[in-house]
């Protein structure tokens, strides 16, 4: 009904971003956060059209929503961060600072925004009309290949899903995620367990059924080690919040996760606003924590136990690769103390990959760095 509604009614017009600019983002600002972008991407060389894709799931009445969402975007949908940095990446004025830095971007690439609604599986181009006339034909195609690949990816995970039907994975997603009673709309990231910090050859023969974070990262274009100690202070630390929050909700769902969602009322100030304080079970009682018992298993617990076979999130915490010299490695572990801090606790267990030779190296907490079994490599990357 909620999607009939919209198609009648028509898509919302998405307003002009202005983000360059002295009431938005200085230049030599938007400068530096287009240079360190491409860098860390690997994309100093980018292709005629590059998407940009933020991704969000679709679910309502759910006050678990983020649980969908980006966590690198506060729990939010990731799509207006995309636009943003589309705007900016297509600036003239920032190109022209870009071009100083020694990144020559061509007059005919074009960055444009996307959203992928991770419940549907469907990816949706933000700013169509932007892109200039060249570029038609291969967003056209490109649209084309996630189509299939979407496809793929949907026959895939319908089988993970509680209730779902053996056939018709689109139709089906479509439905499920506009269904208001349904407690398990998608996973969302159940069963993550692992971040790799490096270039894509490293796992592109890998099947991770999707249970890993991939960050790119080429140490050839970070001499000085700043990009790195960023992705530590960030993703690193961002992947190991949600998967501490599965962690958490799966090992203890009583006290460390919010229970039976069905059940939930939520909590919200009593003018009304100010964002959502929490939920409650029932009427009364303390704010819940964690998440539902839903969004990490099929079957609820018994008495704080998984009584009906396993749930769907498997409790590790993070092991992170990092392509990069552990002398390096150590360093952006020094810059950054929240990331030193989950090592030396055992909360993300610290791999470095040697671009010299390609060996892996652990970092142990009390020992330091431990050569590892390379019979062991294929099995931890796949």
């Amino acid at each position: 009904v909620v999607e009939s509604v919209r198609r009648r009614a028509g898509a919302p017009v998405l307003g002009v971003l202005d983000v360059v600019g002295p009431d938005a983002v200085p230049l030599d600002e938007a400068v530096a956060t287009a240079r360190d972008t491409l860098r860390t991407l690997g994309l100093v060389h980018p292709a005629p059209l590059v998407v940009l894709v933020g991704h969000g799931g679709a679910a309502p009445n759910n006050p678990h929503v983020a649980a969908y969402d980006c966590g690198a975007c506060g729990g939010q949908p990731g799509g207006t961060n995309a636009r943003a940095l589309a705007v900016l990446l297509n600036d003239a004025r920032v190109r022209d600072g870009l071009r100083r830095e020694g990144i020559e971007i061509s007059d005919r690439t074009w960055f444009l925004a996307a959203l992928h609604d991770t419940t549907r599986d469907e990816v949706h181009v933000l700013d169509r009309a932007s892109v200039p006339d060249h570029l038609v034909p291969v967003l056209a195609s490109l649209e084309l290949d996630l189509g299939r690949a979407l496809d793929a990816v949907a026959g895939e995970r319908l089988s993970a899903l509680p209730a779902a039907p053996r056939r018709g994975a689109r139709r089906h997603l479509r439905r499920r995620a506009a269904d208001w009673a349904q407690p398990q709309p998608e996973w969302g990231l159940a069963g993550a367990c692992a971040l790799v910090i490096g270039p894509r050859r490293m796992t592109v023969d890998a099947d991770l059924d999707g249970r890993v974070f991939l960050q790119s990262y080429d140490p050839d274009l970070d001499p000085t080690g700043e990009l790195l100690t960023g992705l530590f202070g960030g993703p690193l630390v961002v992947a190991q919040w949600i998967t501490q929050q599965y962690w958490c909700s799966t090992v203890d769902p009583e006290r460390f996760g919010a229970g039976d969602k069905t059940t939930h009322n939520v909590v919200a100030p009593v003018d009304g606003g100010g964002l959502l304080s929490g939920v409650l079970t029932g009427a009364r009682g303390d704010l819940r924590v964690g998440l539902p018992w839903q969004a990490v298993s099929a079957s609820a617990p018994s008495g704080g136990r998984w009584t009906a076979g396993l749930p769907q999130h498997d409790p590790v915490r993070l092991q992170v690769f990092v392509h990069a010299p552990r002398a390096r490695v150590e360093d952006a572990l020094r810059a950054v103390p929240d990331a030193a801090r989950l090592v030396a606790g055992g909360w993300v267990a610290l791999a470095a990959v040697d671009p010299a030779d390609g060996r892996l190296w652990d970092r142990d907490p009390e020992r330091g760095w431990v050569l590892a079994d390379p019979v062991r490599i294929p099995a931890r990357l796949g």
